[in-house]
């Protein structure tokens, strides 16, 4: 099959063959799905080599824009009340910096790596704020600062 022959109803069949069987393991190399949002990304990359088809004229149409991969489910985060947060805090177990680690992560609502690439210069302990960025990001009222 040529470029040129290539249909949306082509890819649409693609689309779902990749959505059940389009991976494999890495260990064992057998068969798996692949997700929606991987699918997607191969339809973007496909779409992507034919709009470089259409400008040195090797195709009319990209057929990729007639074409339904699939619809990602949207994820919605988990919010804690204070009270399961507080428990969170309590049960913390681990290095000794867990607890305030958490409570960072809770007040600025940061990223892990955020939080982990913090430096001394970026907290102001007088003031009790986080920087990250060129934002201030939060008031933290547990941050306590003694000079001795």
């Amino acid at each position: 099959m040529t470029i040129t022959e290539i249909t949306s109803l082509h890819l649409n069949r693609e689309w779902v063959r990749l959505a059940k069987i389009g991976g494999h393991t890495r260990k064992e190399r057998t068969l798996r799905p692949l997700s929606a949002k991987t699918v997607r990304n191969i339809a973007g990359v496909v779409s992507s080599a034919f709009a470089r088809a259409i400008r040195w004229g090797l195709v009319s149409t990209n057929p990729v824009t007639n074409s339904e991969p699939p619809r990602v489910k949207k994820h919605f985060g988990v919010v804690l009340s204070p009270a399961q947060q507080e428990l969170v805090l309590e049960t913390a177990a681990g290095p000794w910096c867990m607890r305030v680690f958490l409570e960072v992560s809770a007040a600025t609502g940061a990223r892990r790596g955020k939080v982990l690439a913090l430096s001394g210069n970026r907290i102001g302990l007088q003031g009790r704020s986080v920087w990250i960025g060129e934002n201030q990001i939060a008031y933290l009222p547990f941050l306590c600062y003694s000079a001795g």
